[in-house]
């Protein structure tokens, strides 16, 4: 019961991290948008400025990613191993 319960606390942990991976990078994506539409209005500088924000959004997302796949794999750890009962294959 508590090997289910960790399993699924896990998972929602997991949830959460991807979902907040997905907000980062879509914030990028719009900051990217804003840049380019500053850049474009001849507004070089503060461009620059939301490039290197959006960058920092970006970087967040692939570490929450990454964060996210590290407690997938702890959650496969905990699952207990399968053995097989029938042939041996012999």
């Amino acid at each position: 019961m508590a090997t289910r319960r960790l399993r699924y606390a896990l998972w929602q942990h997991r949830r959460s991290l991807k979902r907040q991976a997905v907000a980062q990078e879509s914030a990028a994506e719009r900051l990217f948008g804003l840049a380019e539409i500053l850049a474009t209005a001849g507004r070089p500088e503060p461009a620059r400025r939301l490039e290197k924000i959006a960058l920092r959004f970006r970087v967040k997302a692939i570490c929450l990613t990454a964060r996210a796949e590290a407690v997938d794999w702890r959650a496969r750890a905990w699952q207990p191993a399968r053995q097989s009962f029938g042939s041996d294959g012999r």
